[in-house]
């Protein structure tokens, strides 16, 4: 519509069926005529954008598996598939002993990522990591201290993160949480960088060294609620996607908010989006614009 609008009025223009005037009218209507056919693209392209609401609890495919699958070796975890989307869901804690820097020792003894178990509740998915026991708080999504049982001196603060991998690019848009105890702060990460399938991690990463291996800090919801999903702002499509407890090694507000935080997670709500009906960017009618006011102004 738009090249058949620009093409008459150069025609018109090289023939000369058209006086100076008469372009000036036909380019101010050809102009008007190309924001409403911008407008009417971007709405089909708005309505081309798919959303997939995963329930973790009652979902179909929602039962928890242990295996070694999906690049992720040896461990529990969920694959499941809505609207379809496929999305394996694994837990990961901070429980490896790795040389530290300050940030990570001043909270957590042991920061290196390693493989927790995936817990399913009624309220929701939760995580028993390497220096935890299966009790409450501890058995869910958690930064509570741990206690070691046969030696109660020994204590532990872990940050326990769900691992999403998704088959195609999401936007990750709503938390939903059905449990929490003490606090309820959270954190979300994604990767922008290369990967399909596997783990975009390893052993001797810390929960912050991720921030220099392609991952992003996306935001922080703190005091999440068991009746409003939490809003994920301003984040881009990714096909890996950490959610997890607030953690003072990534997040803005400091370790005074790090250490008694416990969900469980419910669900989440993601979005894709179809590219082959991606609307041109403004730049290129902008381009197209100043070709026609061009081309009339060497006729006229």
């Amino acid at each position: 519509m738009v090249q058949l609008l620009l093409s008459k009025t150069l025609e018109g223009l090289k023939s000369g069926f058209y006086s100076p005037e008469v372009a000036k009218v036909d380019i101010r209507m050809s102009i008007k005529k190309i924001i409403v056919a911008a407008l009417v693209l971007s709405a089909a392209n708005y309505a081309s954008a798919a959303t997939q609401t995963w329930d973790f609890v009652n979902g179909s495919g929602s039962g928890i598996e242990n295996d070694n699958a999906h690049g992720l070796g040896t461990g529990s975890y969920i694959d499941m598939t809505v609207g379809g989307v496929e999305v394996v869901i694994s837990a990961w804690s901070s429980t490896e002993a790795v040389n530290c820097n300050v940030s990570d020792c001043s909270y957590d003894s042991d920061p290196g990522i390693s493989r927790a178990e995936l817990k399913k509740y009624s309220g929701g998915l939760g995580a028993i990591n390497n220096d935890e026991v299966n009790d409450s708080p501890n058995h869910a999504f958690d930064s509570r201290i741990s206690y070691n049982p046969s030696n109660p001196d020994e204590q532990y603060i872990d940050f326990d993160m769900m691992l999403l991998e998704f088959d195609t690019e999401v936007e990750l848009t709503e938390i939903d949480i059905d449990w929490y105890g003490g606090d309820s702060d959270m954190i979300v990460l994604n990767y922008a960088g290369s990967g399909n399938g596997g783990i975009p991690f390893g052993a001797t990463d810390t929960w912050s060294g991720l921030l220099n291996e392609g991952w992003n800090f996306v935001g922080e919801n703190m005091d999440v609620s068991t009746t409003n999903n939490a809003i994920v702002a301003n984040s881009f499509e990714s096909k890996y996607w950490l959610v997890g407890v607030y953690n003072p090694a990534i997040g803005n507000y400091g370790t005074n908010y790090g250490g008694n935080d416990a969900v469980k997670i419910a669900g989440v709500v993601t979005k894709t989006t179809d590219p082959s009906t991606q609307v041109p960017e403004p730049a290129t009618y902008a381009l197209v614009l100043m070709g026609l006011i061009a081309a009339f102004r060497r006729k006229s």
